[in-house]
């Protein structure tokens, strides 16, 4: 994959759709085979989404494919409460919790 620099991201695949680029077989990105079989697919915010059933080899995220104006980008999953190099990733409920919590 390139990097992207400025404010535009660089898509994983350009005029398609999620759907067709994972076809029956699935797609190779980075190594790994994704397929309709090992992960799942759903929309949010009316953006067709992938994400990937298990972590990424050695990592505590997974992949996540988006598709955007006839492009597919990925992206990454931190699950609620991952720690990630000694940070806890929370979300908004469990941090307000805490931030209540710590103004007794």
């Amino acid at each position: 994959t390139q990097a992207a620099t400025g404010t535009n991201p660089i898509p994983v695949a350009s005029g398609t759709t999620i759907a067709a680029l994972m076809g029956s077989s699935g797609f190779t990105f980075n190594g790994v085979l994704y397929t309709p079989s090992n992960g799942s697919f759903s929309v949010i915010s009316g953006v067709n989404t992938y994400v990937a059933n298990a972590p990424v080899s050695g990592q505590v995220f997974y992949m996540v494919f988006f598709e955007l104006n006839g492009n597919v980008y990925e992206g990454f999953l931190y699950k609620a409460n991952t720690s990630v190099n000694d940070c806890t990733k929370m979300n908004q409920a469990a941090a307000l919790s805490i931030q209540v919590a710590l103004t007794f």
